[in-house]
């Protein structure tokens, strides 16, 4: 029997990252090789907060990385958590792992208390670039993310800069409504308009995303485009809003051949 193109997508992916959105643009191109030297396929999903101590030191916050970490569980086959950091990496992990048992306990799809919670130590946290002055919104599918995102979002779109990623399950989705994602969403964008002199916000959907169903659940790339130009439009008016002055962004990533292809920017 062959494998189907689900069961093979699954197979692909067998680590989830759970890192810093002010740093992982700069680690992510080293940790797929180093995801190789344990044995597993390099290629991972992306989860991040804003900083390291968001992600220690707020409960929701952390809650929210580790449900979509377990989301990514469900999806995929072989999986490992891997926490990405610092000197401080081990705490993360132990935050992580103390999360990991209570969420799986409420979680609707089963998942093995056994999964392995494992941590890179990535030496000195190099200190984030202050002058960066854009910020991606982005889902954390793995056919995005060890394929450099940020530079390609900075060249394809014509950005000044690479952006810093915040990344999370569902990408423009995540900056709807008044659920708890939503809010956690806005207020991580708020604090980084605070700490850096924030100038564009660029927020995506991707093709064949899980969040919505994957292409198979439409008729054809017009009517997935029209589905993505619907939230994306949605989106931004959330963002307008709550950050005047604030260039928003909203694009389509075209993955072809399980890597990013073309990323198109949209006027919904």
């Amino acid at each position: 029997m062959h494998p189907t193109a689900e069961d093979r997508l699954a197979a692909e992916c067998q680590t989830t990252v759970i890192t810093c959105a002010r740093q992982a643009h700069a680690w992510a191109p080293s940790i797929g090789a180093l995801i190789k030297k344990t044995g597993r396929d390099g290629r991972f999903d992306l989860l991040t907060a804003l900083d390291f101590p968001h992600l220690a030191g707020n409960k929701e916050v952390l809650t929210q990385a580790v449900e979509d970490a377990m989301l990514a569980l469900s999806l995929h086959k072989g999986e490992q958590i891997l926490v990405v950091g610092g000197a401080n990496v081990e705490q993360i992990v132990a935050a992580v792992r103390e999360q990991f048992h209570v969420s799986r306990k409420v979680f609707p799809n089963p998942i093995s208390e056994d999964v392995p919670i494992n941590s890179i130590d990535m030496g000195p946290v190099p200190m984030p670039d202050a002058r960066c002055r854009t910020l991606a919104i982005t889902c954390m599918d793995f056919r995005q993310h060890d394929n450099d995102l940020a530079t390609k979002l900075a060249m394809q779109l014509g950005l000044d800069e690479a952006p810093h990623i915040l990344a999370m399950a569902g990408g423009a989705k995540d900056v709807e409504g008044t659920m708890r994602r939503s809010r956690l969403t806005l207020a991580q964008i708020n604090d980084y308009r605070e700490r850096h002199d924030l100038r564009t916000i660029v927020i995506t959907c991707h093709t064949d995303c899980g969040a919505f169903g994957g292409s198979q659940m439409f008729e054809n790339t017009a009517h997935e485009d029209a589905q993505f130009d619907y939230r994306l439009r949605v989106a931004r008016g959330v963002l307008r809003r709550r950050f005047s002055g604030v260039a928003i962004i909203p694009a389509i990533v075209r993955l072809a051949d399980g890597r990013i292809g073309t990323i198109e920017r949209r006027d919904p």
